[in-house]
């Protein structure tokens, strides 16, 4: 399984709060389309970043320390990268490149792991933990 590190609180705004694209300069390899990665939370913290995302109320309820406690240094959800836009309407959406991410799967607990720049490989075993601490999808049904 490969994976995407994202500063906090970009990684917990896709797993607990409806971030639908992740904004990057270059595209992903074609490869990767249609392919669940795993979303790794570096362990920085984007200060102005969250500034930007409680201004525009895109985490409802949630306040600069709060975010500023979410998980670093852990795998916190998995996700199916759908497509590459160069626009959406997405409030998420600031470019130049946009992978659009669908089917977000948090994991609980968050998985330990050390993350990378670009796309990275998970090992066999992280991707095992990593698959058996998704949640189910929200509204999803069960049975």
């Amino acid at each position: 399984m490969l994976a995407l590190t994202l500063q906090q609180p970009w990684a917990t705004a896709v797993a607990e709060f409806g971030k639908d694209i992740e904004n990057r300069s270059w595209r992903p390899p074609s490869r990767v389309i249609g392919q669940r990665i795993a979303i790794h939370a570096g362990r920085v913290f984007d200060e102005p970043g969250a500034r930007w995302i409680l201004e525009r109320n895109l985490a409802p309820g949630c306040t600069i320390g709060q975010l500023w406690m979410a998980p670093r240094g852990y795998i916190v959800a998995t996700a199916i990268v759908l497509s590459v836009r160069v626009d959406s309407g997405s409030p998420w959406f600031h470019g130049p490149v946009g992978w659009e991410l669908r089917e977000v799967r948090r994991l609980s607990p968050p998985v330990l792991a050390r993350g990378a720049q670009g796309l990275w490989r998970l090992s066999p075993a992280d991707a095992d933990r990593v698959l058996a601490a998704q949640l189910p999808l929200e509204g999803a049904l069960d049975g």
